[in-house]
Formats: C-alpha cells, structure tokens, sequence
C-alpha cells in the first residue's frame, strides 16, 4: 500500500546509508530551505554530488538496494553533469566540478563543500550536509526568473547582514 510517507522513509533511509558509504554530496533546493527552517514546499530532493568517478560510482552502489538507478545509460554518466533517480520520489542529481554564472562567477563542488553546515534532525538520526546560505543564493541565481529572485529575499532573510553576511 502506497501511504505516501514510505517515499519520504526510503529517502531518508537512502541519505543515511549515502551518509554510511562517504558520499560527498550536497543538500540542495527546496529541501534544504526546509533544513534552514523556511516555510516552503517541496516534494523532490536535489543533490551536488562530488563528481569525482569514484563518488558516483559509491553514491549508484548505494541506491541500488533502493530501486535506484540513473535515468541515463550508465556509459554515459561520466559525459552528462545530470542524471535523476526517481521511485515514487525524484531524486536530481548534479555532478559537476562547479556552478557558474552568465557573469563569469563561479561556484566550485569543494568551495561549497568546505563552507558547507551540517543539519541535524535527531529524530530520525540524520546529519545532512548543506551549503551556506551565502552558496544557497548563488544557486538560486542560476535560474534568474522571478521566482529565483523571490525565493533570494528569502534565504537572505536569513543572514544577519544580508548577502555575504554571517550566517544565522
């Protein structure tokens, strides 16, 4: 029986065992908002993955017991940047080196790992790797619509000075 929550379990039982085999990744999104405490709502889960061939290859390992694999052939994996894995819940998956901007401004997998924090949700026995506020609005200025710019005045919000200021 499909109750709706046994998607969200086989998630959260998908991060710890990411957490159990060393997987470098990232939180981001929407659902990492919610780990900063914003009222928002989401039902899909995207991750940056260090794209390193031996991460990726840890992180599909690890999904398989899960009914996961990637939407692309997996030759193909080491040549695209994205892949999802979906089962009830999509799970999006970014493998690049870094983010960059129209501009020229740029966002690296490793910079954004460095300065990441770690949330916690004791209930379920999860710690959560997320980027700082500070990366969280880079990433959002990737898509520049009206939306993207909203949801920035948000994460903003957050910040004690504004963009770049300390964190909350």
């Amino acid at each position: 029986m499909d109750d709706g929550y046994s998607d969200f379990y086989s998630v959260v039982d998908l991060l710890k065992a990411m957490n159990g085999a060393g997987v470098r990744y990232l939180v981001i999104g929407r659902q990492a908002w919610l780990l900063y405490g914003l009222p928002v709502q989401t039902f899909d889960y995207n991750l940056w993955v260090d794209p390193a061939q031996g991460n990726v290859r840890a992180l599909i390992e690890v999904a398989e017991p899960f009914g996961l694999s990637p939407s692309i052939p997996e030759e193909a994996l080491p040549r695209r940047p994205f892949f999802r894995f979906e089962n009830g819940t999509r799970i999006d998956v970014w493998k690049v080196r870094e983010f960059a901007l129209v501009s020229g401004e740029a966002l690296r997998f490793e910079t954004a790992y460095a300065r990441r924090e770690t949330r916690r949700d004791d209930a379920r026995g999860l710690a959560l790797p997320v980027p700082c506020i500070t990366d969280l609005v880079f990433l959002k200025r990737l898509g520049n619509r009206p939306k993207d710019r909203e949801d920035i005045r948000m994460l903003q919000a957050l910040t004690a000075g504004g963009p770049g200021g300390k964190e909350a």
